[in-house]
């Protein structure tokens, strides 16, 4: 099960960001970065499945996961990742385009 962590922003939020780490890392990567994206974004922070040691999953499989990120992030969300985060960034976009804004990795 997921433990998403949700970050309003700290001024009017423009944007919903989720943010996806890469393998061998977790949501921790992204702290230097919040002050500057918290000033027009709510912001997601994810800890993938399988990789973050707290991140645990019954099935990790590429659709499940996928769906549990989908089933956690707000609507229209952009999604930015590194390493195996921007693939499940490029990934999540191709599986439900209607519900993702925009993915960058």
């Amino acid at each position: 099960m997921m433990n998403p962590e949700y970050l309003p922003a700290t001024q009017g939020a423009r944007q919903e960001l989720v943010l996806l780490h890469g393998w061998g890392s977790d949501r921790e990567v992204w702290r230097p970065l919040l002050a500057q994206v918290r000033n027009w974004a709510n912001v997601t922070l994810v800890d993938v499945p399988g990789c973050a040691p707290l991140a645990l999953a019954d099935d990790y499989a590429l659709p499940r996961v996928l769906e549990q990120i989908l089933a956690v992030a707000p609507a229209q969300a952009v999604y930015v990742g590194f390493s195996l985060g921007g693939k499940l960034a490029l990934a999540l976009a191709d599986a439900a385009p209607e519900q993702i804004g925009r993915a960058s990795c």
